[in-house]
C-alpha cells in the first residue's frame, strides 16, 4: 500500500523537520523576511510566499540538491527636484532568498504562479512505500 506520509530520520513528519530548515536556511535583506505559508493539500504541498511589489521577472526559482531556492530582487531608482533645484537620488533595493527542503517532493512536476503579490508553488508529494510489516506465508 502506498501512502503520502513523509518521514525524516527522526521519524517525525518531514514538514516538521523542514520547518527547521525554513528558518535555518535563508538570507535576509534589511531584516525583512519573505512571509511564507505551506499547506498540505492531500497529494500536494502548496507554498505561498508574499512578494508584494515584485514583478514576475524579478522572481527566480531554482532546484539544487533537494532544495528549492526562491530569490526575489527588486531595484528602484527615483529622482526628485526640490524647491532649491537640488536633485535628490533615492535608491532602494529589496531582495529575499529562502531555501526549502524538497527531498520528498516530485520535483519534476513542481509548478509556480505569481499573482497579486503572492507566489504560489505547488509541489506534488512523492509516494512512499508503507513501512507496515507484512507476513508472508511459507508454503
Amino acid at each position: 500500500m502506498l501512502r503520502p506520509v513523509l518521514f525524516d530520520r527522526e521519524e517525525r513528519p518531514v514538514f516538521d523537520s523542514i520547518f527547521d530548515d525554513f528558518f535555518n536556511n535563508f538570507e535576509l535583506s534589511n531584516n525583512k523576511m519573505m512571509k511564507t505559508d505551506i499547506e498540505d493539500k492531500g497529494n500536494n504541498f502548496v507554498l505561498e510566499a508574499e512578494l508584494p511589489g515584485f514583478k514576475k521577472e524579478e522572481i527566480n526559482l531554482e532546484l539544487d540538491n533537494g532544495y528549492l531556492t526562491i530569490k526575489a530582487e527588486h531595484k528602484e531608482e527615483k529622482e526628485e527636484k526640490n524647491k532649491k533645484n537640488y536633485i535628490r537620488h533615492e535608491r532602494s533595493e529589496t531582495s529575499y532568498v529562502r531555501r526549502f527542503n524538497v527531498s520528498n517532493v516530485d520535483t519534476a512536476h513542481i509548478t509556480a504562479e505569481y499573482k497579486d503579490g503572492v507566489l504560489e508553488v505547488t509541489m506534488p508529494k512523492l509516494e512512499v512505500i508503507s513501512k507496515d510489516t507484512k507476513r508472508i506465508e511459507v508454503k
